[in-house]
């Protein structure tokens, strides 16, 4: 938790609704409030409106609304973790391209995800 005793926002950009949940749950259950978005205008929204401390972004739309983000956060203040079940070998070194600053494969564990988070936060 921040110094204010509020709880960091996520913001969970995946249109697939189990693992919504699946992501949703963990990371309330580790201090987080979370907020979710299936389309990438919703998330661009609530981007704005909440101000979260990451955006976990699944990789369907993920790399276009990647750019979008860096976009409107030239400073590269806002961490952006994406989730990829896509096997190409150079997926990794093009969501970096994207803007993403982490990156993390389906199926995933969940401690790779808290460990992500973690060393994103702390930047």
């Amino acid at each position: 938790m921040g110094s204010s005793g509020r709880r960091p926002v996520v913001l969970v950009v995946e249109d697939d609704e189990s693992v919504y949940e699946l992501l949703s749950e963990f990371l309330a259950a580790r201090g987080f409030s979370v907020f979710g978005a299936g389309r990438s205008d919703e998330a661009l929204a609530l981007v704005d409106r909440l101000h979260p401390q990451v955006v976990i972004l699944d990789s369907l739309d993920g790399f276009g609304l990647a750019r979008r983000l860096r976009e409107s956060d030239p400073s590269h203040q806002l961490p952006i973790l994406l989730l990829s079940g896509r096997v190409e070998r150079l997926l990794e070194r093009e969501a970096f391209t994207a803007g993403c600053d982490g990156f993390v494969r389906k199926p995933f564990h969940l401690d790779d995800i808290a460990g992500e988070l973690k060393r994103l936060c702390a930047r």
